[in-house]
């Protein structure tokens, strides 16, 4: 298992989620990866 805390992992999302929303490409992609790992659509 990872050795990570949910709370990085949140802050971590949160960071991406931010920099997506100012047009960062890299960082829209790499939530649209995070997704599909987890099993969303």
């Amino acid at each position: 298992m990872l050795n990570i805390h949910k709370g990085e992992i949140k802050d971590k999302i949160n960071e991406l989620v931010e920099l997506a929303y100012k047009g960062d490409q890299e960082a829209t992609e790499k939530l649209i990866k995070i997704k599909k790992e987890l099993g969303g659509n």
